[in-house]
């Protein structure tokens, strides 16, 4: 779902991460462009990597304290170590996450 959801909201390169290899693998075969693993020591740096810098954009399913901070630490930095006016971070129940999806459609179109 969050391949898809990434794909309506216009996602070019998505990086899914998960903790869960089964689900790693299904991303994989959603159209995802590349998988992390979520407990490794590196998970930040290799979103670092794969997005060059830092992701635009986070839609965190699970909102955890864990889940929250590695979305927020991922998310591309400003030099002021603000965020850039298009960078964004949904975070919620699945439920939340995609009704905010469908009022951002409505609003682009």
């Amino acid at each position: 779902m969050g391949v898809t959801l990434a794909k309506k909201m216009g996602a070019k390169e998505i990086i899914v991460v998960d903790i869960d290899a089964g689900k790693r693998e299904a991303a994989m075969k959603a159209g995802a462009n590349t998988t992390i693993d979520g407990r490794a020591a590196d998970a930040v740096a290799q979103i670092q990597k794969a997005t060059g810098g830092g992701a635009w954009a986070v839609i965190d399913f699970v909102g955890s304290s864990a889940t929250v901070k590695l979305g927020v630490d991922a998310i591309i930095k400003g030099e002021c170590d603000e965020l850039p006016e298009s960078a964004f971070y949904m975070v919620g129940p699945i439920e939340m996450v995609f009704e905010k999806a469908r009022q951002l459609e409505s609003v682009a179109a």
